[in-house]
């Protein structure tokens, strides 16, 4: 078999990476028409899909343009781009197979085998659909996810943000020095150097980290590009017997330290968190972006907090709720308000009652449907994007590259929570995890994941067993 191949795209690939032709390298890749057909039909829909059906049918129209794509085209990556219009035959395959979409990609792919353009070569289906793949083995096609985002296997493979560093009784004393006033609370990462099985080029930029020395312990957080380790205040975890629950916000866990001490960083400007229900995330994202609009840190001055959401609904769809945008939106607001709510009455400033309609009314704080970012530039602003887990890779390539000067923007969710609105994504796939995983190290990115849900004993309870 030659090295090269011939893919056969499926529709789920194209809206999942419109720039998929680009990254299938020197291979043949075939387009069958009714992948231009399914895209068609979703390209006029106000959703994140609509507009990757959009630019996916744009670079098919930039390489139809001037060139007979039936017979192929080169592609920017040294492949060749085919359009497939053959009239399918249901016959071709001794299967009772019905008569959709997904089963004339197979179609397509099964006479291939037997076509000169496919001498000498595998023919494969690249689907992000897995009962697609499962029917194409089945008829004898090599079938294959598109992984060229994915990029762990395992969602216990997802960086964790944090670290154990355990000192022995020549370096005890970095755990005193670094809670110091009076040497800044921090300390020169060259004495970390000496310490036994730490190699400094295994941990990540901004990278949370616990100093462990027998019960002593202390906080901190590893700063490369400035040559220092600095301190992290400790969590207090909150009473639960309490029941003024909003009367003091503070992270209650390591990893809500770690999370919180990068939020409010003026160095850092993109942060994922990643967590179950109940974790604390958007409290912990809320909390810093109000702090930082009241007084801001160091020369980061947000002016307002901008919230994206993604409209993913359990029933009806958003276009047949009642009233304007606003009015549709407004359920996706209310999680957000709510907490805004517990913060602001929370002893945190000086606040009066409705000071969050009022933040609102000052556009302070901003809620918007993701459907209406593209084409945006954000400055001065504290971006938050909710539920990240439900985008893909290009997605949120999409709304990374909307940040303008002064800017900061995180991306938080639950990696294992994906909506079922966007079915070809999983737990590894989508644009949260790949992100995280893309950008760690950087000097201006931290991820933190947390583990202990802090809402309530049941709340954990069926985060882990569900």
């Amino acid at each position: 078999m030659s090295d090269s191949k011939v893919f056969v795209l499926s529709t789920s690939v194209l809206v999942h990476d419109p720039n998929a032709i680009e990254q299938l390298g020197r291979n043949i890749i075939v387009v069958p028409l009714c992948v231009i057909q399914e895209l068609n039909e979703i390209k006029d829909r106000q959703t994140l899909p609509g507009s990757s059906s959009r630019y996916a049918s744009l670079i098919l129209d930039r390489y139809s343009a001037g060139a007979d794509i039936r017979n192929g085209v080169k592609t920017k990556s040294g492949g060749k781009l085919f359009l497939d219009c053959r009239k399918i035959n249901w016959n071709s395959i001794k299967v009772d197979l019905e008569k959709n979409n997904s089963n004339k990609i197979i179609i397509v792919a099964k006479e291939l085998q037997g076509e000169p353009v496919a001498k000498g070569k595998d023919v494969i289906i690249l689907s992000k659909d897995t009962n697609l793949r499962v029917v194409a083995r089945t008829c004898g096609i090599l079938a294959q996810d598109y992984l060229h985002d994915k990029k762990i296997s395992r969602i216990q493979d997802l960086y964790s943000g944090c670290v154990n560093i355990h000192l022995g009784d020549e370096h005890a004393k970095l755990i005193s020095d670094i809670c110091r006033e009076d040497l800044g609370k921090e300390i020169p990462i060259d004495e970390l150097t000496s310490v036994p099985g730490l190699n400094l080029n295994d941990l990540y930029s901004n990278i949370g980290c616990r100093l462990i020395h027998g019960d002593k312990r202390a906080l901190a957080m590893y700063k490369p590009q400035a040559g220092k380790i600095v301190h992290v205040d400790n969590p207090r975890p909150r009473d639960k017997t309490r029941r003024e629950v909003g009367k003091h916000i503070y992270p209650a866990s390591d990893e809500q330290a770690f999370a919180f001490k990068a939020l409010m960083d003026p160095d850092i400007l993109a942060m994922t968190i990643v967590g179950k229900a109940g974790t604390g995330k958007t409290l912990l994202a809320l909390l810093a972006g109000y702090k930082l609009l009241k007084k801001g840190c160091g020369d980061f001055n947000p002016k307002k907090i901008l919230v994206w959401r993604p409209t993913i609904t359990i029933g009806e769809d958003m276009g047949f709720l009642p009233g304007t945008l606003e009015e549709k939106f407004a359920p996706w607001c209310r999680p957000i308000i709510s907490i805004m709510r517990l913060i602001t009455d929370a002893g945190t400033g000086a606040i009066k009652t409705g000071s969050v309609e009022t933040m609102i009314s000052k556009r302070q704080l901003e809620m918007e449907p993701i459907i209406h970012v593209q084409g945006d530039t954000q400055d001065d602003a504290f971006i938050i994007v909710d539920e990240a887990q439900n985008f893909t890779p290009s997605q949120i390539k999409m709304l990374a590259t909307r940040i303008g000067n002064n800017s900061k923007i995180v991306l938080i969710g639950d990696a294992g929570q994906v909506a079922r609105e966007t079915r070809y994504l999983d737990e590894t796939s989508n644009g949260l995890v790949h992100i995280t995983e893309s950008a760690k190290g950087h000097e201006r990115f931290a991820h933190v994941t947390l583990e202990e849900s802090e809402r309530s004993e049941m709340s954990g309870f069926f985060a882990n067993v569900l």
